[in-house]
């Protein structure tokens, strides 16, 4: 099969939606898949191509191209690569400053060919969420109405997104999809020390175990960026609950770009810093990433537990065998805001919360899942394929 997936960015490390892009279209060649990637909205001041003779061919295109110019780059892309699916991988933001994609699935359609069309929903329209501000539910509306719009103009015949509470939104809004799990982008590595990471934690100090054992000590990563609306209640509390329960000081380790909740991590070290360690070790590569996740004892997500399903942060930490908490909530009004998670290793913010951290469960062994991710996108194509065409 022949699979063009299509993303805001595949510039390696710029975005989240572009670095899964390009691990499905490397696991997909790898399962014997003919894989290409196209680049809608890359950081780049010039198109770039990459040799018909490469694995898995791309175009970046840059954001500031002209959409005439994109259109007519990607139709010779496509016609050189002869797609059997093209997969855009959709985040409404990433296309228009608004979010408003009233032309996205018509400019994407003149593409032309026999190529049959999926979609990716890693995020849907804002104001959803039952305590929304008028303004957002505006916003919302029309979101919802251009991507119903582009919908119907670029039939797709298959629609996958990452949760439940997605899945739901989508079908009242004439939209069925099925649910594709999230997979993490940190790669598995041999336990082993690794003084470098020593290095770096003994330089960001005060240090972990420099003071008391580590077994004195509850390591709690946050992994990724800081929404700065994150709440720091009631899970704060529960922490230090726990530290009277187990007599371990917790030390909360940020790795990665906190990007805009910067702001919230300082006035969190100001207002906890006394009782709490707080170590921020910035941006770090995959394998040292990997290294922290084997010393930590769980992490922590700051995506809302209704669509943890959606983050790729909280998946490379599970794929790790880390148990995460999941500390905020939002309400839909609809049934899946109650059920459980079908990940175990996800922890709500539950009253039972400080006793679990003074007794953690001992780690699960690492398992990716990205093959199985990629495994079932292709069943799913490969099924759509042998239905009757009707689109959406």
């Amino acid at each position: 099969m022949r699979i063009l997936l299509v993303a805001p960015s595949i510039e390696p490390g710029k975005s989240g939606v572009g670095d899964y892009a390009l691990s499905l279209a490397g696991e997909l060649s790898r399962l014997g898949q003919t894989v290409a990637l196209i680049g809608l909205a890359d950081e780049t001041d010039q198109i770039k191509r990459t040799s018909p003779s490469e694995t898995i061919r791309s175009l970046a295109l840059p954001q500031t191209l002209p959409w005439p110019e994109r259109q007519q780059a990607c139709r010779d892309f496509c016609r050189d690569f002869q797609p059997d699916w093209i997969s855009l991988q959709f985040v409404c933001y990433a296309f228009d400053p608004r979010g408003l994609v009233w032309n996205l699935g018509s400019r994407l359609r003149s593409w032309g060919g026999g190529a049959s069309w999926h979609v990716m929903f890693h995020e849907i329209w804002v104001g959803a969420k039952m305590d929304a501000s008028w303004k957002q539910r505006l916003l919302g509306r029309l979101q919802r109405a251009s991507i119903q719009w582009s919908i119907r103009a670029l039939k797709p015949r298959a629609v996958h997104t990452s949760n439940e509470t997605y899945r739901s939104l989508l079908a009242r809004a004439g939209i069925p999809a099925g649910i594709q799990p999230m997979f993490g982008s940190i790669p598995f590595l041999p336990p082993s020390d690794d003084s470098a990471l020593e290095t770096l934690l003994a330089r960001h100090g005060p240090v972990p175990g420099g003071t008391a054992p580590r077994l004195q000590e509850l390591w709690i990563g946050l992994f990724g960026s800081l929404h700065p609306i994150w709440p720091p209640e009631p899970f704060f509390t529960h922490l230090l609950q726990a530290e009277q329960i187990s007599g371990r000081r917790p030390v909360l380790i940020s790795v990665g770009r906190l990007g805009p909740g910067r702001e919230l991590w300082e006035r969190l070290r100001k207002d906890y810093g006394t009782r709490i360690t707080f170590l921020e070790l910035g941006e770090q590569s995959p394998e040292r990433i990997c290294r922290l996740f084997q010393r930590l004892d769980c992490g922590i997500a700051t995506t809302p537990y209704q669509v943890i399903g959606k983050s790729s942060s909280a998946a490379a930490m599970v794929e790790h065998g880390l148990p995460v908490i999941v500390n905020r909530t939002e309400r839909y009004g609809l049934p899946s805001d109650d059920l459980p998670h079908p990940e175990p290793l996800y922890l709500p913010m539950t009253a039972d919360l400080p006793r679990l951290l003074a007794a953690l469960p001992p780690r699960r062994a690492p398992r990716s899942l990205l093959p199985e991710t990629a495994r079932g996108f292709l069943n799913a194509l490969e099924e759509t394929s042998a239905a009757p065409s009707h689109g959406l």
